[in-house]
């Protein structure tokens, strides 16, 4: 009776640390549902500044997020209802972003986004909002000097998450200085499991010299990236997620206990 005890003891030990590593995996950033990842891409050239600005939501800003999109609540988002969340929310993440090129600030303006459902950390079905904003340089902007280039994101300073911000200096643009995390590829999530660290970069100071001329030719065009959307329907939810491993934990807590049990009994 007592060796059952003990054994009966050993499987619930085991399920409930995996019940706890459960809950912990089902967050969509490591340890923390209201984490926001973000990632901003900046492209300049001779006479333009592009930001493509990416936001991959925890999954309680996402649960937020639908509810505020789902503006008449019936269970399903239209475009129009899209338009009108991204065209809402565009102008606040752009006030938050500052782009300072020598003496002058670049206003960023909205040029096209989407928002739609993708896979977060940890396999999570959450939202993904991408950005597109564009700045015409002024015809005045010193050519062939040194600049100074300060780029700061204080949308999500107090926010856990991954933040990476990447410089793309194109057509004669050249740049000098130090840029975080330049070598790591865009969400590339395996850094946290085998570094133990994700980028936090808010913002890049760099010095830039841009090109004589100006064409228009090197005017980058608002591309947004890769559409990664996933079917709702067919996705496995968090709770699904949370039942498998559960079952597979569950089933190495019985086989341990089997095995202790065996051991007990041929002594």
């Amino acid at each position: 009776m007592r060796n059952l005890l003990e054994t009966h003891g050993i499987f619930l030990f085991v399920f409930l640390i995996g019940t706890m590593c459960a809950a912990l995996r089902a967050e969509s950033h490591a340890l923390d549902p209201e984490s926001v990842d973000r990632h901003a891409e900046i492209t300049l050239t001779g006479s333009r500044l592009v930001v493509i600005y990416e936001l991959l939501l925890g999954i309680n800003p996402t649960n937020r997020a639908v509810e505020k999109l789902d503006a008449n609540q019936d269970k399903t988002i239209s475009d129009e209802e899209r338009d009108a969340y991204l065209k809402e929310i565009a102008p606040i993440y752009a006030d938050m972003q500052t782009v300072q090129l020598g003496e002058m600030r670049l206003p960023l303006r909205f040029v096209q986004g989407d928002v739609y459902r993708t896979i977060g950390h940890n396999g999570i079905n959450v939202l993904k909002i991408d950005l597109g904003y564009m700045c015409d340089l002024p015809a005045g902007i010193p050519r062939e000097a040194t600049l100074a280039f300060h780029y700061h994101d204080a949308n999500l300073e107090n926010r856990n998450g991954w933040k990476q911000i990447r410089f793309n200096p194109l057509n004669g643009v050249r740049y000098s200085g130090h840029i975080p995390y330049k070598d790591f590829g865009k969400f590339d999530y395996t850094i946290m499991e085998t570094k133990g660290f994700a980028p936090k970069t808010d913002e890049i100071s760099l010095e830039i010299s841009l090109p004589a001329s100006s064409e228009a030719s090197s005017s980058p065009a608002v591309v947004l990236p890769e559409k990664r959307e996933i079917d709702v329907a067919s996705i496995r939810s968090g709770v699904d997620l949370l039942v498998k491993i559960w079952l597979a934990l569950g089933g190495i807590g019985v086989i341990l206990s089997l095995v202790v049990w065996r051991i007990r009994r041929s002594r």
